[in-house]
């Protein structure tokens, strides 16, 4: 769990406590923080993926004498 979904159930339990959110709400949002926390990595992984392809291909309209910029990727 990252930090933005552990500080939203800690919230969320504060809520519940004194009665400002209902029992229906909370469980929707604490479904709705799992869903997000677990969405995150995938999400970003494929995202990631996106603009190394896309730094891959050479840009359209480029001629062989004119200089390309290369750009060094780190892993």
């Amino acid at each position: 769990m990252n930090c933005r979904g552990l500080t939203e159930l800690i919230v969320l339990n504060i809520g519940l406590g004194p009665g400002v959110i209902g029992p229906e709400l909370f469980t929707v949002l604490v479904l709705m923080a799992l869903l997000t926390t677990a969405m995150t990595s995938p999400a970003l992984t494929r995202i990631r993926k996106g603009i190394d392809e896309d730094l891959e291909r050479e840009p359209a309209g480029i001629g062989q004498d004119e200089p390309v910029l290369e750009i060094a990727r780190t892993r």
